[in-house]
């Protein structure tokens, strides 16, 4: 399937409660990944003004997970 035409299918939610049905929720393309990451103390450090770091962090899982890493041999 396209990212056009997966985009294209997905239902708008207009109301927030809607988030919690499984009819809101599509099947994801084959070629697709969900990676979660969690930050440990991120709130704590949010709250302290280091939201940038918490940012970053976060950030710092894709490349690490999308294969943009590889060393060229």
């Amino acid at each position: 399937m396209s990212i056009t035409l997966f985009y294209a299918r997905l239902s708008l939610l207009t109301e927030f409660e809607d988030v919690g049905w499984q009819k809101s929720y599509a099947p994801l393309p084959d070629d697709w990944h969900v990676v979660m990451c969690d930050v440990c103390n991120s709130t704590a450090a949010v709250e302290a003004g280091n939201y940038k770091n918490v940012n970053t962090l976060g950030a710092a899982v894709i490349p690490g997970v999308s294969g943009h890493n590889k060393r060229a041999d």
